[in-house]
């Protein structure tokens, strides 16, 4: 008997009909409905339950109050000077909570809330210590990010940060941190050298979230291109060159794609902050 040619064009890996086929359709969709309900939760626990961030009353917020009243002036002091000096807003704060949010989404939110920087130039700079989740990050604006890479304000936190922090001498901490930005911001030796780009981790849920559903249309998009095509032959093949239709997924825009709200003026020589967004650069550490 004459070997039968296999059409061009088909995928035998594919060829899923019956029972098998219908299953595989089920599971899919049935999986693809439950990753798409638990974004609106997810979106709804971050807006609707969200934090209220405190007020800035000057370059040092000190909600936590870990800081000594010597320290806070002092850092209160070069950050005003260092503003006047190169024009870029660095904030430091302290909070007992970050909850719900973690500190990472935290960081990005309160930057976006209080506009830390100058519109347009979006040169600003949060340095954020939570107490309760005993984290510390550094969050930078889209326009300095070129200079304060994420390598560069991991090495920060490692090197003068979170060694002072362990030892429960937050004063060091934040004070050393501040001052180790404003030297790599001024170009100066003495700030971090570059090191490997560090991600924080936090966004990786989210980007794990879109390639499963993605994985999922893709084998939906199989599976039901193989249904179409199976009747009168069975092959399973897609006739006539025909491949299953593609449709893009809408822009989800990162948390730090927002409006830009200035914050309010404050006293003893701080004008507020001036609208400034973040890029979502920067990086984060437990201590």
């Amino acid at each position: 008997m004459a070997t039968r040619k296999r059409p061009r064009g088909v995928w035998p890996c594919w060829r899923l009909r019956g029972p098998l086929l219908y299953a595989l359709v089920l599971a899919s969709l049935v999986s693809l409905v439950a990753l798409l309900s638990a974004v609106p939760e997810a979106a709804a626990a971050s807006a609707g339950a969200g934090p209220v961030f405190p007020q800035p009353v000057g370059y040092v917020t000190d909600q936590a109050g870990v800081l000594s009243p010597a320290a806070r002036a002092s850092l209160e002091e070069d950050l005003a000077r260092f503003e006047k000096s190169s024009g870029i807003q660095l904030a430091v704060v302290t909070v007992k909570s970050v909850a719900p949010l973690d500190s990472k989404m935290y960081a990005v939110q309160l930057f976006s809330a209080w506009g830390i920087g100058k519109k347009g130039k979006d040169n600003g700079v949060l340095l954020l210590l939570a107490q309760q989740e005993r984290r510390v990050e550094i969050e930078v604006g889209y326009g300095l990010e070129p200079v304060l890479t994420d390598g560069r304000a991991g090495e920060i936190l490692d090197r003068y940060v979170v060694p002072a922090l362990r030892r429960g001498d937050y004063d060091a901490g934040l004070a050393e941190g501040a001052r180790a930005i404003m030297r790599v911001l001024q170009g100066q030796p003495g700030g971090a050298p570059e090191g490997q780009r560090q991600a924080s981790g936090s966004g990786s849920g989210v980007a794990g979230w879109a390639l499963l559903v993605l994985f999922l249309c893709f084998v939906l998009a199989i599976a039901l291109g193989g249904w179409g095509s199976s009747g009168g032959g069975g092959s399973g093949s897609l006739r006539g060159g025909r491949r299953p239709g593609r449709t893009g997924w809408p822009g989800m825009p990162g948390p730090w794609g927002g409006g830009r709200f200035g914050g309010p003026g404050g006293k003893d020589g701080f004008g507020g902050f001036g609208g400034g967004s973040s890029g979502g650069g920067g990086a984060g550490r437990g201590f």
